[in-house]
């Protein structure tokens, strides 16, 4: 029972911490809010601790909920295609993928394979969006 109305108090505690500490509830998408964090001083005492640990813990809980939300959503199919080419040598070396990052890598990786990395350099990559 003494439990029970600890975990009661620090509850109630938390809500009446957070709204003090500036830290407070943030609204996010559609309407809901979650618990802001705020980093704490080294010259924190217990209490203080206990009371960051449960904001800490329900911000935790809440980006569990939104994460469990978002994984239950069909997400759509990447609609983006990227080319990246490179020439070394005049040999042009290229490769398209949903992203840019990954045809540039491909790209390069592609140069590297026949050639010295000093010709295979990031900075001469040009990249185009297909779609």
């Amino acid at each position: 029972m003494k439990g029970l109305l600890l975990m009661l108090t620090m509850v109630l505690t938390q809500a009446a911490y957070a709204q003090s500490q500036g830290g407070g509830y943030i609204t996010i998408g559609e309407g809901r809010t979650t618990i802001g964090i705020r980093i704490g001083s080294d010259n924190s005492n217990h209490t203080e601790l206990i009371q960051r640990t449960l904001r800490l813990e329900q911000a935790v809980r809440d980006l569990q909920i939104q994460v469990y939300n978002l994984s239950q959503q069909d997400i759509p199919a990447n609609e983006s295609l990227f080319e990246c080419e490179l020439f070394a040598f005049s040999t042009r070396y290229a490769a398209e993928a949903d992203t840019q990052a990954m045809a540039s890598s491909q790209a390069r990786n592609a140069c590297l394979a026949e050639n010295h990395e000093m010709h295979c350099r990031r900075n001469n990559i040009v990249c185009t969006q297909l779609r």
